[in-house]
């Protein structure tokens, strides 16, 4: 399942410690960045409207180029 942001920061709320950010393996920022992609691919694979992406896509500008 990917984490699809943003955190919740109130006091007392469940979420992961500030502390893990300095973590090289926290995957939740490079999940998020792809989010909005994979689960409108989920979606249109749910919804059976593959064959229809082609005709109806165009450039995008809210991509994220990748994190490293």
């Amino acid at each position: 399942i990917m984490h699809p942001l943003p955190r919740d920061s109130r006091k007392g709320a469940n979420e992961l410690s500030l502390d893990l950010y300095k973590n090289p393996n926290l995957a939740i920022f490079r999940q998020a960045d792809n989010g909005i992609t994979i689960r409108m691919a989920i979606f249109s694979l749910v919804l059976d409207v593959v064959d229809q992406i082609e005709n109806t896509s165009r450039e995008v500008n809210w991509k994220i180029n990748r994190r490293h």
